[in-house]
């Protein structure tokens, strides 16, 4: 395999792996707040008074709306650090992680289908790809170390065409 193509699913892979290790190991419960600095005087108007600190230290940073609704998930799993944002029904849209095997962003539209990815793994290959609303691969462009390529699938699946330029392949 091309290691433009295997950058894509690598990239990917990491990104879907932290995502659902995310997702599933995650404890959205609210977490007791330490001690608090001295309260700061509100800059804007009706913006209560909030505690001023220098340094936030957490693993983990969640994000609520007025329902208190997780929307935005910033922290760490297992070493590897991650941002996950959630829609107003609370379902992973964006998801940004890092990892010793490379790093993922990947995009969910509203149904919670994947739809969009751009992956990196540890040999510095890329790649980037577009699924329709089934999940499926329909474009993917990668660039490794052996050089770069595009794959166009149609909605069944099928491979249109490779177009690419790769050394010793």
């Amino acid at each position: 395999m091309h290691s433009a193509i295997k950058a894509l699913i690598q990239g990917a892979a990491c990104g879907v792996g932290l995502g659902l290790t995310l997702l599933i190991g995650m404890n959205l419960q609210p977490h007791a707040a330490q001690a608090q600095p001295e309260i700061a005087p509100p800059t804007p108007p009706n913006v209560p008074a909030v505690p001023v600190q220098e340094v936030l230290r957490t693993k983990l940073l969640q994000i609520v709306d007025d329902q208190e609704k997780p929307r935005l998930l910033l922290g760490m799993d297992k070493g590897n650090p991650f941002i996950l944002f959630f829609d107003t029904n609370a379902r992973p849209r964006l998801v940004l992680a890092q990892g010793n095997e490379g790093s993922g962003l990947l995009v969910s539209d509203a149904n919670g289908v994947m739809r969009a990815m751009l992956g990196e793994t540890e040999d510095h290959s890329f790649g980037l790809a577009f699924l329709d609303t089934a999940g499926a691969l329909r474009l993917a462009l990668g660039q490794g170390n052996d050089g770069a390529g595009m794959l166009l699938n149609d909605d069944a699946g099928k491979t249109l065409a490779v177009f690419g330029q790769w050394k010793n392949k």
